[in-house]
């Protein structure tokens, strides 16, 4: 065998071995952005988890206070309702009382 030949095939075969070893290389590095990115995201998504459990709990303290400012109003009107009822009955007899008095 030729010795240049046996020169040219070390020298290829380290350039196969370099572009490998390369290769091999920036798939670690794309895998390690990979599994960044994706940490990332699992972190944004828990972020939006939180901030969607607190919308929710704030919505649902709303919807609470409402129920209860709404219960508090009917109550407040049927109290009013109650009285406007009394004044009418109160007036009805006034004006009895006003006929009586005109008639004697």
């Amino acid at each position: 065998m030729e010795p240049w030949r046996t020169i040219i095939e070390v020298l290829l075969t380290a350039m196969i071995g370099l572009n490998v070893l390369i290769i091999k290389g920036l798939f670690t590095r794309v895998g390690n952005v990979e599994e960044s990115f994706q940490d990332h995201i699992f972190t944004q998504n828990e972020d939006l988890s939180n901030i969607n459990d607190k919308l929710k709990s704030v919505r649902d303290n709303y919807i609470d206070r409402f129920a209860e400012v709404n219960a508090n109003v009917s109550a407040v009107k049927e109290e009013l309702l109650k009285e406007l009822s009394e004044i009418k009955v109160a007036i009805a007899k006034l004006q009895t009382f006003n006929e009586t008095i005109k008639k004697n």
